[in-house]
C-alpha cells in the first residue's frame, strides 16, 4: 500500500481516471458486464472501467473465471488496456463450505465445469474453466460483499480470512474494494461506518456504497446524499477510492455528481431489459454524456456545505 499523501497508485489502478484530471474533473463511469460482448458494448459506449459480475447470482454475483478472462482479453484490445474489476460474491457464501472456492456455484474458480450452448438471454456462455491464478492478478480491483457479517463482533476476521485464501489461490496480493450496503440493517451486514473503518484498517484501496436488494430502492432512497458526501470526504483524506452503485438510474446522475465519488457504477441503467438484460452502447453513451454535462456544472466535491 502507498503511504498517506501519495495517490500515485490511483493512476496505476485507473489510468483513464487521471489522464484528463487537470482539465476534466468528473466521476468515472463503471459498467458491470457479464460477457465479452457486453464488455465491447460498454467500451463502445464510452465507459471508463469494466466490471465483471453475474447479476443473476446476486448483488455481487461472481462470474465464471472463464468470463472474467474473456473480459480481460477485451480490455487488452485497447491501449492502454481498459481497467477491469470483478465481484467475488459475498463473504458468507465463501464461508459456507470447507473449500472457499466450492462455497456456491459462482465461487469455484479452480474447477468450474464446462458449459456449452446459450444462456436464456441468447448470448454464448463462456466455455471451459480457467484457473483463478490466471485471471485474478489481471484485475485492477476485486470486491467481496459483507452481507450477513454484521451478526459477528469479529466479522473483520472472517472477511480477512477469506481475502487471504483468495490471495493465496491467486498467488499474489490483490487490491480490495470494501462494500458498504445501504440496506445493511435488513441483511445483517456491518454498518457503513464499520465498513469504512475496516477498509482503512485492513489496507483496502477503496469503498463501494451499494445496495444488496436491487428491488428495494436505489442508493439515494436508502442513504442521504449528504451523508454519502461526508463519508467520501473522509475516505478521500485517507486516499481511498470511492464508488457509488445501487440501482442508480440516469435520473440519479445529477445527485451522484454532486456527491462527487471517484466512480459511478451502473448495471441496469446501462442495459436494455433491466439488470439481467444486455448492455447497450447507446445507454452507456447517454450516461457518460450526462456525467460530463453535470460534472461541468458542479462547483465543489462533496456537496455544498461539506
Amino acid at each position: 500500500m502507498p503511504e498517506k499523501g501519495d495517490n500515485s497508485y490511483l493512476s496505476s489502478l485507473f489510468p483513464l481516471y487521471h489522464e484528463t484530471a487537470c482539465s476534466e474533473a468528473r466521476p468515472r463511469l463503471l459498467v458491470s458486464v457479464r460477457s465479452a460482448a457486453e464488455a465491447r458494448a460498454a467500451v463502445a459506449g464510452g465507459c471508463d472501467i469494466l466490471d465483471v459480475k453475474e447479476p443473476r447470482r446476486g448483488s455481487l454475483g461472481m462470474a465464471d473465471t472463464a468470463t472474467i478472462a474473456d473480459v480481460l482479453a477485451v480490455a487488452r484490445e485497447r491501449q492502454p488496456a481498459w481497467p477491469v474489476t470483478a465481484a467475488l460474491g459475498e463473504t458468507t457464501e465463501w464461508l459456507t463450505g470447507s473449500d472457499p472456492f466450492a462455497a456456491h456455484p459462482s465461487a469455484n474458480p479452480r474447477q468450474r465445469p464446462s458449459t456449452k450452448g446459450s444462456d436464456p438471454l441468447g448470448e454464448e456462455v463462456a466455455q471451459g474453466s480457467v484457473d483463478v491464478a490466471a485471471v485474478l492478478p489481471g484485475l485492477a480491483c476485486v470486491k467481496l460483499g459483507t452481507a450477513g457479517l454484521g451478526t459477528s463482533r469479529d466479522w473483520t476476521a472472517s472477511w480477512r480470512r477469506i481475502r487471504d485464501r483468495i490471495e493465496t489461490a491467486a498467488g499474489q496480493r490483490l487490491r480490495w474494494i470494501a462494500v458498504a450496503y445501504a440496506d445493511w440493517q435488513n441483511i445483517e451486514a456491518p454498518s457503513p461506518e464499520a465498513v469504512i473503518s475496516a477498509a482503512i484498517e485492513t489496507g483496502c484501496v477503496g469503498v463501494l456504497f451499494d445496495t444488496f436488494d436491487k428491488g428495494g430502492g436505489t442508493l439515494f432512497q436508502r442513504l442521504e446524499p449528504k451523508q454519502l458526501a461526508t463519508w467520501i470526504v473522509a475516505l478521500r483524506r485517507e486516499f481511498l477510492l470511492t464508488a457509488l452503485a445501487g440501482g442508480l438510474t440516469a435520473d440519479d446522475i445529477a445527485i451522484a455528481c454532486e456527491v462527487a465519488p471517484d466512480v459511478i457504477a451502473v448495471r441496469s441503467a446501462a442495459c436494455t431489459g433491466g439488470r439481467t438484460g444486455k448492455v447497450s452502447p447507446h445507454a452507456v453513451a447517454r450516461l457518460r454524456t450526462a456525467i460530463e454535462r453535470r460534472s461541468s456544472k458542479s462547483l465543489q466535491p462533496g456537496l455544498s456545505g461539506d
